[in-house]
């Protein structure tokens, strides 16, 4: 009889084995070594695979606190559509650590979910973190924020922005010649002439398949078909002397030129 029930109470004991933590014999500087080594881990799978997902969920069980942990398991249910679970791990880390993922979240936010009016509340949050480590990404959030307005088709702002981008002269002729093109297009339709001027502007820091683009859009509406033949020939050939990398956003205002110039 006894023997039945040490072995009753044996079965009891493996039975809830599956609820006592791995871990809970580790110090807590053990458990935050160990979890920053699983995130390490991580970055040699692919972000959108399920071990991906257990690697993260378990660095996170071993450190709650750990915002990269959150952070990077945020990036996997975006890549899996589930931005349910997104917004809830992204948010983590940025409760955790707004200096480092605010301005992640706001990114994400515009080139992925096209969602500005949320980007924008990032961005501007952004101001108000006096850390020296976000001084690189400040430079860009003028044109993350001319974008958002973009979208949310409020083009005297984006101007604004656009423009106060240009303004500081910043020596990376790719960036500044892509924010003309953005520029550009707040004045497609009532400005012609002056959407021409940007246009070359952004070709004189980088000839980008972007601006001639719209170059040939624009002077084929305003009937000088020529220029606007010339114009998209000259997209066409950058083009295909490099690999096309879709970079920018797919969307109304957004678009690049390779998405769009070989079904014109």
């Amino acid at each position: 009889m006894r023997v039945l029930v040490f072995l009753f109470i044996g079965l009891i004991f493996c039975n809830s084995c599956d609820y006592i933590d791995p871990y809970m014999y580790l110090t807590p500087k053990e458990r935050i070594r160990l979890s920053n080594e699983k995130v390490n881990q991580s970055y040699l799978l692919k972000i959108e695979s399920k071990q991906n997902r257990n690697i993260l969920r378990q660095s996170i069980k071993l450190d709650p606190t750990n915002d990269i942990a959150h952070k990077e398991l945020a990036l996997y249910y975006l890549e899996s559509n589930n931005l349910l679970e997104w917004d809830k791990y992204i948010s983590k880390a940025v409760e955790l650590n707004a200096t480092h993922w605010q301005l992640t979240r706001g990114y994400y936010s515009l080139y992925y979910l096209q969602d500005f009016e949320s980007a924008l509340v990032d961005f501007y949050s952004v101001e108000q973190l006096d850390v020296e480590a976000y001084l690189p990404y400040n430079t860009h959030v003028a044109i993350m924020k001319g974008l958002c307005y973009l979208g949310l088709n409020n083009v005297e702002k984006a101007k604004a922005y656009f423009k106060s981008y240009l303004e500081k002269e910043y020596l990376d002729n790719s960036q500044n010649a892509l924010v003309c093109y953005y520029l550009a297009l707040c004045h497609q339709e009532n400005d012609p002439l002056t959407c021409i001027n940007v246009c070359n502007q952004g070709l004189s820091y980088e000839p980008i398949p972007d601006l001639y683009f719209l170059l040939s859009k624009v002077y084929k509406k305003n009937k000088k078909s020529l220029l606007g033949t010339k114009a998209l020939k000259k997209a066409k050939e950058l083009i295909c002397m490099r690999e096309v990398e879709f970079t920018l956003l797919h969307q109304k205002y957004l678009r690049v030129s390779e998405y769009l110039v070989f079904n014109e």
